[in-house]
């Protein structure tokens, strides 16, 4: 009679618990429920709940200073974003120098200073322009991700 299907070892209950623990574990890993980002929020859903209460001509103005400020925000990003990938670079650059990376994490501190300017001037305007009565109906909390 030659050989079963199922070796000695297979035949051990711990081997197919093992084996199904991580089934179970790689399941999750790839299909599990992924719980919402806690991350920081989006600014564009910063400032559409910030705005949510406006109306009239405080809408009006909201929008405008708005438009007037978003394209320095969203050059401020991409720039946040390509010196993310240089610190990278560098991180991986053979041979490694460590003066690289810190030059490249400096750059990336620069651009985050260059966004907060940016929010900060919108801000300033945007309070300097509404009404008294506007500036009453203002969320400054982030809203809360789904």
């Amino acid at each position: 009679m030659g050989k079963g299907f199922v070796s000695p070892r297979w035949k051990n209950p711990l081997c197919w618990g093992s084996l199904l623990l991580n089934v179970v574990l790689i399941g999750f890993i790839l299909l599990g429920p992924h719980g919402p980002s806690t991350g920081r929020p989006l600014p564009q859903d910063v400032f559409t709940k910030m705005a949510e209460d406006l109306e009239g001509q405080d809408r009006i103005i909201y929008e405008a200073v708005l438009q007037k400020h978003m394209d320095n925000m969203k050059k401020s990003g991409r720039n946040i974003h390509e010196a993310l990938g240089l610190i990278g670079q560098a991180a991986h650059q053979e041979p490694f120098d460590l003066d690289n990376v810190k030059a490249a994490h400096t750059h990336l501190h620069a651009q985050h200073r260059e966004m907060d300017k940016a929010i900060t001037d919108f801000v300033y305007e945007m309070l300097v322009s509404l009404s008294p009565e506007g500036r009453q109906k203002l969320r400054f909390a982030p809203p809360k991700r789904d």
